[in-house]
């Protein structure tokens, strides 16, 4: 079977680690995707989390609002209170 990289800057890329590992570039390659794999198999779930959290604050309107979120789930006396709407906060 073939693999065809079309876009020149990960072929430019797969030929750069070939060459600073010493191997062909299908080894080169082969062994990259496998150590992602291997990478995103054991991800943990706060990794994943963060990983999650890091893309939707690049959603996130300005100016930024700043909340209070004690206020937002609890009252003095301790009791939940409404939450605070966010809606308008995320695009």
């Amino acid at each position: 079977m073939a693999l065809h990289i079309k876009d020149k800057k990960t072929h430019r890329m797969a030929r750069q680690l070939a060459k600073l590992t010493g191997k062909t570039i299908s080894d080169a390659v082969a062994l990259a995707i496998s150590e992602r794999i291997e990478r995103v198999k054991n991800e943990s779930l706060s990794d994943k989390l963060m990983r999650i959290a890091k893309d939707c604050g690049k959603r996130w309107k300005e100016p930024w609002k700043p909340i209070d979120h004690a206020i937002c789930f609890t009252t003095r006396m301790g009791y939940r209170s409404e939450l605070c709407d966010l809606s308008e906060l995320i695009t």
